[in-house]
């Protein structure tokens, strides 16, 4: 711990990191007896040291106070802000797989599913325009990459607590160092540099605000509806037999139905997601009901929504990686669908067609209005396909367009600019964002089924 005499010799950092170093450490604990085991401290004696809030993201344990003006909790509350910028670098590079799914994506678009191979066109879950792969992976990728920067964003803000004592009047510090400003505020700066911080609260209670908490809270969260929204859209298409994530020969898709290929992966992303949405519900009412300087009911609740929203947010983030290392596609189950409801889209097309070869657009959308009930009608009562286009073609009033009635049909002709959008935003937006960490994303995620 700190002495007066040694607090009114800091002069430099180095000097600072020394007496930090030289804090007290916890004795070893005596050897149990064979058959018993050990009971919580005993009334009066000094509480054992927390562990930190997450095994895998290592912290340095503060054992006892850090100066004697200090509360008891100090050492704690230094472990518990530095535990914020440990985890989200964690969610950050070296290992960010929120950037390998988006890479992922990327390449799967670019390498043939990507902005020609029409799709989807589904609002809400029913037929509307037609749209592409590539451009539906690219609104997911959209969402990782504002995740990734809010991420990144939350973690580059995070300030240290600082050396502020009992309830941040740095009353205790001024006394030690007796009644020298100055060199409260360089041993605040120096604390703050060695804990790894760039900047410092100038203002706190006994603990710094817990606002941080909601602010970290909230970019998991949204991190989580991301990924619950992929993920839904890859069970539904993976329903419609369009798209699939990976599945092993030895899985097994259900207990009960030998048959089935459940996406277990996206269900389980889905499960994890709405578990992680709701972790910010706690910090809010944390900060909501602080007390003055501060309330002691927040710390076992923190000590649980942290920890289990960065260890939640990680296995989700690992998971979705997985499936879109290994995300397939079934380009002719999508065309089929596509000439079972194109026909239908077009026909607004077929009839501009018919009033540029002088036809009345009023009796124009009479005949398509008859003809599309008649082939509605066999789709629906009889299971047939869409026989639309052969109705259209049969029509004397239609000749007219006849010779044109395959480039109308063209499915590339209803997605617009997709594939210009795709490659645009893959050039633009993604890949100067995944370039940074080309190196750390090589990493496969493996998981235990």
């Amino acid at each position: 711990m700190f002495l007066v005499k040694e607090a009114n010799q800091v002069n430099s950092q180095a000097e600072a990191a020394e007496i930090l170093r030289s804090r007290h450490s916890p004795q070893p604990a005596a050897p149990r007896a064979p058959g018993t085991h050990r009971a919580g401290p005993r009334e009066g004696s000094p509480a054992p040291p927390r562990p930190a809030l997450a095994s895998r993201f290592p912290l340095p344990l503060f054992p006892g106070p850090v100066h004697p003006g200090g509360v008891a909790g100090l050492g704690w509350q230094l472990e518990a802000i530095m535990v914020r910028p440990t985890a989200t670098a964690h969610l950050l590079p070296p290992a960010m797989p929120a950037r390998r799914c988006a890479s992922c994506l990327a390449t799967g678009i670019n390498s043939g599913h990507g902005g020609s191979c029409g799709c989807g066109w589904r609002r809400p879950s029913r037929p509307a325009q037609l749209t592409t792969v590539g451009k539906r992976c690219c609104l997911w990728i959209q969402d990782l990459c504002m995740d990734l920067q809010n991420l990144k964003r939350v973690r580059d803000d995070l300030r240290f607590r600082g050396v502020k004592g009992t309830t941040g009047t740095q009353a205790s510090f001024l006394q030690l160092f007796e009644g020298d400003d100055h060199k409260v505020e360089q041993l605040d700066k120096m604390v703050t540099e060695k804990a790894g911080f760039k900047r410092a609260f100038i203002i706190t209670g006994q603990t710094y605000t817990r606002k941080v908490d909601i602010e970290i809270l909230s970019v998991l969260a949204s991190l989580g509806a991301s990924v619950h929204k992929i993920c839904t859209d890859i069970r539904l298409l993976a329903n419609l037999k369009e798209m699939e994530e990976p599945f092993e020969k030895q899985q097994i898709g259900s207990s009960a139905m030998p048959y089935k290929r459940n996406p277990m992966r996206s269900e389980r992303c889905c499960s994890l997601a709405r578990h992680l949405m709701t972790l910010v519900v706690d910090p809010l009412q944390t900060a909501s009901v602080q007390w003055f300087e501060r309330t002691l009911d927040d710390s076992a609740n923190r000590r649980i929504c942290l920890a289990e929203a960065f260890l939640t947010a990680d296995t989700i983030l690992n998971t979705l990686q997985n499936i879109s290392e290994g995300l397939v596609v079934y380009p002719k189950v999508i065309e089929r669908r596509i000439r079972q409801e194109l026909p239908f889209m077009a026909t607004e097309n077929i009839i501009m067609a018919m009033v540029k070869a002088g036809g009345s657009r009023q009796d124009c959308h009479e005949k398509i209005r008859v003809l599309s009930q008649q082939a509605a009608s066999v789709v629906k009562q009889e299971g047939g396909d869409n026989d639309l286009i052969e109705r259209i073609q049969a029509d004397a009033y239609f000749s007219p367009i006849h010779s044109q009635l395959d480039h109308l049909l063209d499915p590339s002709s209803f997605t617009g600019r997709a594939s210009q959008q795709v490659q645009r935003f893959l050039e633009e937006e993604v890949y100067p964002l995944l370039k940074p960490y080309e190196s750390v994303m090589k990493v496969k995620a493996e998981l235990c089924l």
